[in-house]
C-alpha cells in the first residue's frame, strides 16, 4: 500500500472513529473546553491561515459547532471585506501540562499528526501525556487504559496562540539529541534570520512584533526566578554557559532568549535558535520547570447562594457554646428581672480560627551530568520528588457569621445575623471573637445531617446551621472561605402557660449535637480539582494519614481541623 493511500485510510478512520471516542485524551483524560465566541477561552483564527493544517475531524467539528468549535464571519468596517474565522476552544488540561501555555483544540485536529509520509506524528513513551491506539501504521487518540492503548506524544499539541499548529515541546526529536556545548552557537537576534523564522513560529512572531506585552518589565524576573529545561533536561543556564553567554547579563540575553507567555502573562517557556558546528540551524524550546509557585485558588460558587468561596483552605477552629442549649433570657414570674419580654432565644458562642493557609508540594530537583547522543556531557536536572510545605495566610478579615434557621411546619428559611460581637481579635492567619445571636423563631435540627469539607449542605431543608465565614489573603489573592459550619444547632421553642398570675413556661429544650468532639478531616485535593477522602499522597518529608478522625474535646466545645493536601 502506498504512503498516499495509507494516509487516506487514516483520515477515513479518523472521521468515524475519533468522534466515537472523545476529543483527545491525555494521562488524566483531556477534552477541549467549551467556550463562547469572543471569550478569552477561545481562539479565533483566519480560516485561510489554518485550514490546510486541519484534519477532516477538526473541520467537521468547526462546521457543526461541536464541543466549543465553530466558525464566524467578520466584516471590515472600512473596506467591507468579509473574513471567515475558525474558532477553537481552549484546552485547559493541555495548557496546565505546559505551565499555562495557551493550547487550543487538541492533537486530533492537526493533520500532520496522522500523516506519516515524511515523519511520524506520534512516538511511544511510557511517560507520555497522551494515549493512542495503533491502527495499521498510524496512532489514533484513545481514552486512558483503552485495550491496546499506549502512552506517548503527538507531534503537535493543537493550535497555538499564533493561530498555527503548536509543536509539542516534549515530542522526542527526530534526529539524535545534541546538547548545547561550547561548539554550539546561539543566534543573536534570531528573529532577523530568515531560516530561524521558517523553522520557528516564535521567531517569526518576534520578527512581526508579536512579543509579550510585558517582556521588557518581566524579562529579568522570568530568567532569574524560574528554571527552564529542554526535552532531555539540559537547563537553560547550562546551555547559555556552554555557549559562552553570561546567564546573569539580562540586558544582553534579550538578544538571544525568546520567552513565550501563558494566559497569566508569565513565561511558560523560552526558545533559542541554535547553530551546530555542521551549520545546521534548529530551534530549541526550554520549558519552565515546576517550582513552588503561588497556587491558583479558583473561586467557586455555593449552589443557590451566589457566594464566591474557596474550599481549598486548611485551618483549625474551635467553637465553644456558653451553654449546650439555646436559651431564653425571659423571666416568667418576676417582671423586673425580664431582659426580653418577647421571649426571644439567645446563644453566646466563642469562636477561634487559626493556622489558616494552604499546603503545597514543592518539587525537589537534583542536578546530574548526562550525555547526549554524541557523548557530550551536559548538566541536567531530575525531579527527585516533592516536599510538603504549609503556606500561611498573610491577612485575615472578619465577616459576619450567620445562622440559617429551618423553620417548623414548612414555614421557610430565616437568616439571623449577630445581635452583638465582642472581643474581636484578628491576626495574620487567625481570628477570634464572641458572637451573640437572638432568634425570634424556632428552628429544626436533623441529627442525621453532618457537614464535611467534601459535602456541605448550604441549602438544607431539615437542619438549622450556623456559618462562620472569613476572608483571607494568600499569595496576594483575596477571597472568602465559607466552609466552617456548625450543624445541628436547634432553635428552641417556648410555649407560654396562660394563667393569672403568669406561671413558668413549658420550655422544649433541644441540645446542640456533637459537642465535646474534635474532628480532623485530612483530604486530598486531586489533580482534577476535587476533594477526596480516598486518594492517597506521600511526600519526601511527610506521609499524611487521609480520612476523618474523631477524638473528645472540652465541655460545650466543637473543634474541627481541616488539612487539604495536594495530589
Amino acid at each position: 500500500m502506498s504512503l498516499k493511500s495509507r494516509f487516506q485510510r487514516a483520515v477515513a478512520f479518523l472521521a468515524t472513529a475519533l468522534l466515537l471516542f472523545s476529543l483527545c485524551f491525555v494521562h488524566q483524560s483531556v477534552t477541549a473546553d467549551v467556550g463562547k465566541y469572543g471569550d478569552p477561552d477561545t481562539k479565533k483564527v483566519p480560516a485561510d491561515t489554518i485550514k490546510n493544517f486541519l484534519t477532516p475531524v477538526a473541520l467537521y467539528k468547526i462546521e457543526h459547532g461541536i464541543g466549543g468549535y465553530g466558525k464566524k464571519i467578520e466584516v471590515d468596517e472600512k473596506t467591507g471585506k468579509e473574513t471567515l474565522y475558525y474558532v477553537f476552544p481552549l484546552n485547559r488540561e493541555l495548557s496546565a501540562l505546559h505551565n499555562g501555555l495557551p493550547i487550543y483544540g487538541s492533537p486530533e485536529d492537526i493533520k500532520a499528526n496522522f500523516d506519516y509520509s515524511e515523519r511520524p506524528g506520534f512516538k511511544e513513551d511510557p511517560n507520555g501525556a497522551y494515549w493512542a491506539v495503533k491502527q495499521g501504521d498510524i496512532y489514533v487518540p484513545a481514552k486512558p487504559n483503552t485495550p491496546d492503548a499506549v502512552r506517548g506524544w503527538f507531534r503537535y499539541a493543537g493550535v497555538s496562540d499564533f493561530g498555527l499548529p503548536l509543536t509539542e515541546i516534549r515530542f522526542p526529536p527526530d534526529v539524535s539529541y545534541r546538547a548545547v556545548t561550547n561548539k554550539v552557537k546561539i543566534l543573536r537576534d534570531p528573529w532577523n534570520d530568515s531560516i530561524a523564522r521558517d523553522i520557528s513560529e516564535v521567531a517569526r512572531a518576534y520578527y512581526e512584533g508579536n512579543k509579550p506585552n510585558n517582556l521588557d518589565q518581566m524579562f529579568e524576573t522570568w530568567l532569574r526566578d524560574y528554571m527552564y529545561t529542554d526535552m532531555k533536561g539540559q537547563t537553560l543556564r547550562d546551555a547559555l554557559l556552554q555557549a559562552g553567554l553570561n546567564p546573569d547579563n539580562y540586558g544582553e540575553l534579550k538578544h538571544y532568549v525568546m520567552p513565550v507567555t501563558n494566559q497569566s502573562g508569565e513565561a511558560a517557556a523560552v526558545v533559542l535558535i541554535l547553530q551546530y558546528p555542521d551549520r545546521q540551524i534548529v530551534y530549541r524550546t526550554y520549558e519552565r520547570v515546576e517550582r513552588n509557585n503561588p497556587y491558583n485558588f479558583t473561586l467557586t460558587t455555593i449552589p443557590g447562594s451566589g457566594v464566591p468561596v474557596s474550599s481549598k483552605i486548611s485551618y483549625k477552629a474551635k467553637i465553644k457554646f456558653d451553654r449546650n442549649v439555646i436559651y431564653t433570657k425571659y423571666h416568667p414570674t418576676v417582671s423586673r428581672e425580664a431582659i426580653d419580654s418577647k421571649r426571644h432565644s439567645y446563644v453566646k458562642i466563642d469562636v477561634r480560627i487559626w493556622d489558616i493557609g494552604y499546603y503545597r508540594k514543592v518539587p525537589i530537583y537534583e542536578k546530574k551530568t548526562e550525555y547526549d547522543d554524541e557523548d557530550n556531557p551536559y548538566t541536567a536536572v531530575v525531579l527527585k520528588g516533592y516536599n510538603l510545605e504549609f503556606v500561611p495566610a498573610t491577612e485575615v478579615r472578619y465577616k459576619d457569621p450567620y445562622a440559617r434557621v429551618v423553620r417548623y411546619r414548612n414555614a421557610g428559611i430565616r437568616y439571623e445575623y449577630p445581635y452583638k460581637i465582642e472581643n474581636l481579635q484578628v491576626g495574620s492567619n487567625s481570628i477570634s471573637y464572641t458572637v451573640y445571636f437572638m432568634f425570634e423563631k424556632a428552628g429544626r435540627s436533623n441529627p442525621n445531617e453532618e457537614s464535611y469539607i467534601t459535602a456541605i449542605n448550604y441549602n438544607s431543608s431539615t437542619d438549622s446551621k450556623i456559618f462562620f465565614p472569613f476572608e483571607v489573603k494568600i499569595d496576594n489573592q483575596s477571597f472568602e472561605v465559607n466552609t466552617l459550619v456548625k450543624d445541628n444547632v436547634p432553635i428552641n421553642t417556648f410555649t407560654a402557660t396562660l394563667v393569672d398570675p403568669p406561671g413558668p413556661d413549658r420550655t422544649k429544650i433541644y441540645r446542640v449535637l456533637h459537642l465535646r468532639e474534635k474532628r480532623t478531616e485530612n483530604c486530598v485535593l486531586t489533580t482534577n480539582g476535587q476533594l477526596s477522602f480516598t486518594a492517597q499522597v506521600s511526600y519526601l518529608n511527610a506521609t499524611p494519614q487521609i480520612g476523618i478522625f474523631r477524638t473528645s474535646d472540652a465541655s460545650l466545645t466543637w473543634s474541627i481541623e481541616r488539612n487539604i493536601y495536594p495530589q
